[in-house]
């Protein structure tokens, strides 16, 4: 596709495309990154080097993650990568659970 935008050999919308905007246009442009839809639950899991499970669940956009574990339970804001990284301190600390409200 590349090639043939550079080159103009594109047709329909992807011609007007070019001629509007220039060829240069499409190496500059990048889709967004995909973002789940609003409202959908996410969830994750991660097991630690003993086979223990720790799972977690956000139930919308601007809820807390839920983190379930067996020695019990927690929550979270941030991202999945932030998420991960206290899912990670929580199983090096191997401490008691501690529960946030």
């Amino acid at each position: 596709m590349r090639d043939d935008w550079m080159n103009a050999r594109t047709t329909g919308i992807l011609q007007a495309l070019r001629n509007s905007h220039g060829p240069s246009w499409l190496v500059s442009y990048s889709l967004p990154s995909p973002q789940p839809p609003a409202g959908l639950e996410q969830a994750i899991s991660v097991t630690s080097d003993n086979g223990d499970i720790y799972e977690a669940i956000k139930a919308g956009a601007n809820e807390p993650w839920t983190i379930s574990y067996p020695e019990g339970g927690d929550r979270f804001h941030g991202t999945e990568a932030e998420l991960r990284a206290h899912i990670k301190r929580l199983i090096s600390a191997g401490s008691p659970a501690k529960t946030a409200p």
